[in-house]
């Protein structure tokens, strides 16, 4: 299952019921920062397994998307960047059915717009 929610109470609701039923997800999301005149952020997908469910847990955000300080609800035109993020979390979730090797077991990866790095967090 991908979750990818800005609607901070809907998006808990789906959550709650995915962990009770024991369901596997990628959550995916992202920042992004308008910052003299360039785009930056962060592109993020979490994996929530029944083996990652406490650790993946604080790296899920709830927090509405109505704007604010996060450029992505203005409507800019990022497609690269959604696509970017659903091609991460497709090959997540292949790796977790065993269609790509898995080396690592990470349960968070973050992609900085403004670096381009790319860091993962959970077993090495």
């Amino acid at each position: 299952m991908f979750v990818c929610l800005d609607r901070g109470p809907v998006k808990r609701a789906v959550v709650h019921r995915l962990v009770a039923n024991g369901t596997p997800f990628v959550d995916v999301g992202m920042g992004v920062l308008l910052n003299d005149g360039q785009l930056g952020g962060i592109v993020r997908l979490t994996t929530s397994t029944a083996e990652t469910r406490e650790e993946a847990a604080p790296h899920i955000s709830y927090a509405d998307d109505d704007g604010g300080a996060n450029e992505y609800a203005t409507n800019i035109q990022i497609a690269e960047l959604n696509s970017f993020n659903a091609s991460l979390a497709v090959m997540r979730w292949k790796q977790l059915f065993g269609v790509y090797r898995e080396a690592r077991g990470h349960f968070y990866t973050g992609y900085s717009i403004g670096s381009g790095e790319i860091v993962h967090e959970g077993a090495e």
